[in-house]
């Protein structure tokens, strides 16, 4: 019987003089308060470079290894391996980052400078293994000097990591040898940032051996932090000592990130960007290069927290649901996409008068895991070895794949949820950017290979059709569709995508005294016959 191993992604968060980051707790509704937040860009810097193992079942025991030949790893069946990549060099050309760059309004691309790594050491840090396509642990990425593009923080400095999530299958006791590690999910992430000192410190991994607060094996798992400044929460990731403070990006500028990666990712990409160019291409030796670019976009966020007692019915019953949820220092935290994140926005931003805590621009983009995909899109995805498409906005929560194919009305659906009203109480703008191979949009649709038309609708929750911006086109293998300009809470993108239906014809073709009447779009006679003179 094939076992399954179920991981968290060590992406959470909890803030107290001890801090610990949880990969899930069941609510507690006798604790005095409730709260929720839901932000993005400071994702990547709470997770650490480790190898972890895991055992079969639901509530997996994983372990800290510290390097994929110890006992611990030897004994396991299976080894996740969660790394932030380094600069390519002399000595790591593979998985690796190749360039980090800034292309200003006249279009001129400045190349930035690595300076360092974010902390330079941790306690689970492990080395590169080209054989085995592992990445090296070191860092939760690092601080990029990109010349004369300065920030709002009055610097050049920012903040750029590229998160990988790799895993290898092996028989228990089997030490590893040659066998290689396939690479999951993938997050890169740009952020203007101020280092600044203060009782600041590194993040560190947990496993299974912390003890959780149900009782879990797998509540404990995650990540911790000695910090204790008051605005450590604020801080994308943490030195010793030291915090890389968010700054906002200069106007009119888009930033890039070029990768070359020992396996190949495709599938689809999500994310917070803007107006998103995203190329792969096979490179030396099986890898691939990679290259993103985009400008970043404005999002909300909301954090806040409320007495227990004052929170709605409808909450009140999800959180008394036997599950277990994200959650960090008496925080519900989410993630921003996924039907989870749905349904705790909907109930909470009632709460919050419909309004923003905060707005920031970030830029980072994400794969996505298939298991979150429609089925039909799913298969005409899986049937493209490249990457298949690229689904962007600024909604606070939004669905992290392509739009769901919805047989009855033969649309893409899309949808999104955010507060109407911005921190500052100016009514929110929505934005969202589909790009989609069209080889995908035809096997989705049957479509042959005549020119395809789209159209991109937006309703309201209340089914009214909301006025907005669209582009659409098709050039070099690819649909771009953009809709912009609209309005929140939660609104419904419809995508129509139609083609001309070939017209057909018919001749008549003889041979002797037969005749052979031949319909087609492109009609020919067969092998022997001639076409009738008219």
């Amino acid at each position: 019987m094939k076992k399954f191993f179920v991981f968290p992604i060590i992406l959470t968060l909890i803030f107290s003089s001890t801090e610990i980051g949880s990969a899930g707790v069941r609510a507690d509704l006798t604790l005095p308060n409730q709260g929720i937040r839901i932000g993005e860009s400071s994702v990547s810097g709470m997770s650490v470079p480790v190898l972890m193992t895991g055992s079969a079942g639901n509530d997996p025991v994983q372990l800290i290894c510290s390097s994929i030949y110890d006992e611990t790893c030897t004994k396991s069946a299976f080894i996740r391996a969660a790394a932030h990549l380094p600069p390519c060099d002399d000595l790591i050309k593979s998985n690796c980052i190749s360039a980090v760059y800034a292309l200003n309004n006249l279009g001129e691309k400045i190349l930035g400078k690595f300076i360092k790594f974010v902390p330079e050491q941790g306690l689970t840090d492990f080395a590169a293994s080209e054989v085995n396509n592992l990445p090296q642990g070191k860092g939760q990425g690092g601080i990029w000097q990109i010349a004369g593009v300065n920030h709002s923080g009055g610097n050049d400095n920012y903040y750029v990591t590229t998160l990988i999530q790799s895993d290898l299958f092996k028989n228990s006791g089997e030490r590893v040898t040659n066998q290689r590690f396939n690479s999951g999910r993938f997050q890169a992430l740009i952020g203007p940032v101020n280092e600044q000192s203060g009782a600041y410190s590194p993040r560190y991994a947990l496993d299974s051996r912390n003890p959780a607060r149900d009782g879990s094996a797998s509540g404990g798992v995650g990540t911790g932090s000695n910090s204790q400044a008051s605005d450590r929460d604020k801080c994308l990731v943490f030195g010793v000592g030291t915090c890389q403070m968010p700054q906002s990006f200069p106007p009119e500028t888009r930033f890039g990130i070029s990768l070359i990666l020992g396996a190949k990712l495709k599938g689809w990409f999500h994310g917070r960007i803007y107006k998103p160019e995203i190329n792969l291409t096979n490179y030396q030796n099986g890898s691939q290069l990679i290259n993103i670019e985009a400008e970043p976009v404005k999002v909300p966020t909301i954090e806040k927290s409320i007495p227990t007692s004052q929170i709605s019915e409808d909450l009140r019953s999800y959180l008394s649901q036997d599950r277990q949820f994200s959650e960090g220092g008496g925080y519900l935290m989410p993630g921003s996409s996924g039907q989870d994140a749905f349904d705790q926005a909907r109930l909470w931003i009632p709460l919050l008068n419909d309004r923003a805590s905060t707005s920031q621009t970030v830029w980072t983009v994400r794969t996505l895991d298939f298991f979150q995909i429609n089925n039909n899109v799913q298969s005409c995805s899986a049937e493209n070895s490249q990457l298949s498409g690229v689904v962007t906005t600024n909604a606070l929560v939004y669905s992290a794949g392509p739009p769901a194919y919805n047989q009855q009305t033969q649309t893409l659906d899309y949808q999104l949820t955010s507060p109407h009203l911005n921190a500052d109480e100016t009514e929110a703008i929505g934005s969202y950017d589909l790009v989609l191979k069209s080889e995908v949009a035809r096997c989705i649709y049957g479509f042959s290979n005549a020119p395809i038309r789209a159209s991109i609708s937006i309703f309201g929750a209340n089914g009214e059709n909301k006025i907005a911006t669209t582009v659409i086109n098709e050039k070099n293998g690819w649909l771009y569709l953009s809709a912009n300009g609209f309005t929140y809470s939660s609104p419904l993108i419809k995508v129509k995508l139609t083609q001309a239906k070939n017209q057909k014809y018919s001749i008549s073709c003889v041979k002797g005294k037969a005749t052979k009447k031949v319909t087609g779009t492109n009609p020919k006679c067969p092998k022997g016959f001639k076409l009738k003179a008219s």
